[in-house]
Order: structure tokens, then sequence, then C-alpha cells
């Protein structure tokens, strides 16, 4: 019986584990237009908008250059801060609920990383979107 115990609490904790990943955050993310027309902060922070209302996201905008997005799902809530230039981004963590986040070994649960891996995409999409004059 101890035997057994033993081997579910080893079961249990090897997937505890897995669950739990290295913080992703985007670095200096290139913004690329496939026209290669250049973009204007505003047109950047636009974009960023679009990308994040169209998964849930809500965004609050800090200062020029800086937004904070905030995806909540009741049990789980996740906020990234947003840099910006007309050229690249950065998403950083900043918050997160019931994420097992740890600032000793800046680990989050995978589905952070999931998001923020949406949210670059969902960046990226939105930037080729965006209308701008010949």
């Amino acid at each position: 019986m101890k035997k057994l115990i033993l081997v579910v609490a080893t079961v249990l904790a090897v997937a505890a584990c897995s669950m739990v990943q290295p913080i992703r955050n985007g670095d200096n993310v290139v913004i690329q237009r496939f026209d290669r027309k250049p973009l204007s902060l505003e047109q950047v922070n636009q974009a960023i908008y679009v990308a994040a209302a169209s998964r849930g996201w809500k965004t609050q905008s800090v200062a020029p250059g800086h937004d904070v997005l905030t995806l909540d799902h009741g049990i789980l809530m996740a906020a990234v801060d947003v840099y910006y230039t007309p050229a690249a981004y950065r998403i950083r963590y900043k918050d997160s609920r019931n994420m097992s986040y740890s600032a000793a070994t800046q680990t989050v649960h995978k589905h952070y990383n999931f998001w923020i891996r949406n949210r670059e995409a969902s960046i990226n999409a939105a930037v080729q979107q965006l209308r701008i004059g010949s």
C-alpha cells in the first residue's frame, strides 16, 4: 500500500510540474507589414487594441507606447505590460491569479504562455490588416 501511495504521489508531482513553465515574454517582436509600409505609434496602439479585443483581453492605456492588457477568466487571470514603438513591441508579465506564478524561478502555468503566444499572433495579424494610406 505504501508503494502504491508513493507511485501515485510521484505521478501527481510529475504531472503538476509539466503544468508550470518558464515565463514566455515577447521580447522586441519586430513589427513589419508585408507591404513594408511604416506604422505610426497610434497605428501600433490600434493594432494592439484590436488584437486584444478579438480574444477577450481588456486594454488600459498607461502612456504613449505602454498599455496593460488583462484577461480574466473568473478563477484565472493574467495581466501583461505591452511596451511598443512603431518598429517593435515587448510583452512583459505583470500579474496573475491562480497561474502558479513564481518570482523566484520565473515560472508560470502553461496557459499563460499559450495566451502570450496567441497575443503575439493576434497583434501581428492586426498589423497586417491596418489600412494605411499610399
